[in-house]
């Protein structure tokens, strides 16, 4: 790819990945999820799927020096597991290109298929960039308008049946293991997640988790209370509001917004957060699957 990743435009592909899956990589993921499940014994670690699908694990990715990518939206659809020795082929397309409050987002649709051409998670990420030209352009447009971000906690759930997760602890090992690439002569790769010279570069100011981090936490939470089903049939739509890093400690939380129950339909749906050791919210979204009544 001779463009860079942030000069893509709607319809441009990036350069599809094949991984083969491993214990030794399933292990990895276990470890920097702190989620040493049974059953992936034999199923490929969900925190692997949401990992790779991001735009810098392509081949062809690549940005100007102290510009980054970071995901601001992430939705998954999951539609059925895949067995630890697998090869994956991982494709991208941008399909949408838009500016808002001074910031160039992507869109990218995501399609994951195993080694027999069979689909296993469809998935749609919104990046923005920041550093170089972009922080340049953030704070000037900041300074303009006198911008202060506030989030208004009266739009989080307080009401229904409320699902807690395990409480997680940021550290530059976890997040060098989710966000270092594969194990090899070059890891860990150096980005804003595992490098502290390259976060400050980028005016992010501490390696911080991955986006795709919380979301593998909040999936995590989704299969313990749906069980093996939500391989098959969850939905998550997740925006990231805010950062977490070292020393940082998360949680993914949920509360049950509607459940139908009857010959027609079992669909429940809840709403679904992750939040620091403050309470504050650093990912909000939603999620529906099929309730079976098994866990």
């Amino acid at each position: 790819m001779s463009k860079t990743a942030d000069k893509l435009d709607v319809g441009e592909m990036y350069e599809p990945l094949k991984l083969r899956t491993s214990e030794e990589l399933n292990r990895q993921f276990m470890i920097a999820l702190d989620d040493k499940d049974s059953r992936y014994e034999t199923f490929v670690h969900p925190g692997i799927l949401l990992n790779f699908t991001s735009i810098t694990q392509s081949p062809s990715f690549c940005l100007e020096k102290s510009v980054a990518a970071v995901g601001a939206k992430f939705e998954a659809q999951y539609l059925r597991p895949t067995e630890i020795g697998k090869t994956l082929t991982f494709y991208w397309e941008v399909t949408g290109v838009y500016e808002r409050r001074s910031r160039l987002y992507q869109k990218c649709d995501i399609l994951v298929k195993d080694e027999d051409g069979r689909e296993v998670l469809h998935r749609k990420i919104t990046n923005t960039f920041i550093g170089g030209e972009y922080l340049e352009r953030r704070v000037a447009w900041e300074k303009d308008k006198a911008y202060r971000r506030a989030v208004n906690i009266s739009e989080f759930p307080k009401e229904g049946y409320e699902i807690g997760g395990v409480r997680k602890a940021l550290t530059m090992e976890k997040m060098r293991l989710f966000s270092g690439g594969l194990p090899g002569i070059n890891w860990p790769s150096r980005n804003i997640h595992t490098d502290r010279e390259i976060s400050i570069r980028s005016g992010v100011g501490r390696p911080i988790g991955s986006g795709l981090m919380f979301e593998a936490y909040i999936t995590e939470l989704m299969i313990n209370f749906f069980g093996e089903g939500w391989f098959y049939n969850g939905e998550a739509k997740v925006i990231a509001i805010d950062m977490a890093g070292e020393g940082d400690v998360v949680v993914a939380k949920s509360v049950i917004k509607s459940r139908k129950d009857d010959a027609r339909e079992n669909k429940t749906v809840l709403d679904i957060w992750c939040e620091n050791q403050f309470g504050n919210k650093i990912m909000i979204g939603t999620a529906k699957a099929f309730w079976n009544g098994e866990k």
